[in-house]
């Protein structure tokens, strides 16, 4: 049988490299203030639904191209004035940034 306790080691460093990172313990905060604001919360629900029934749509050979346009502005304004959900935003961005690049990493070691 083979031993993975060096993996399972490196594994578990690498999670403690991630999880102390800058990028990810902002993410936590954000995340736990998100969850402390019904506005935002709803905010973004209505902005993953509508994205996921715009990108629908447009997959669809019978799409309609103005599919949602207004209440797309609607939601645009709202996030406009939304700063800590742009914000939030951002740092998810970075975040999912920062687990990309440790996924390409632990794929290509050598590059």
């Amino acid at each position: 049988m083979e031993d993975y306790s060096e993996i399972i080691q490196k594994a578990k460093e690498l999670s403690d490299l991630v999880n102390s990172h800058e990028i990810t313990i902002r993410y936590k905060e954000s995340l736990e203030k998100l969850q402390k604001d019904a506005q935002s919360q709803r905010l973004l629900a209505e902005l993953v639904r509508i994205g996921r029934e715009v990108s629908e749509s447009m997959n669809s050979p019978e799409a309609d191209k103005s599919y949602g346009v207004a209440e797309l502005d609607m939601l645009k304004r709202e996030l406009d004035a939304n700063m800590f959900l742009k914000d939030h935003l951002v740092i998810q961005r970075q975040y999912l940034d920062l687990i990309s690049q440790v996924q390409k990493r632990i794929k290509n070691p050598g590059n």
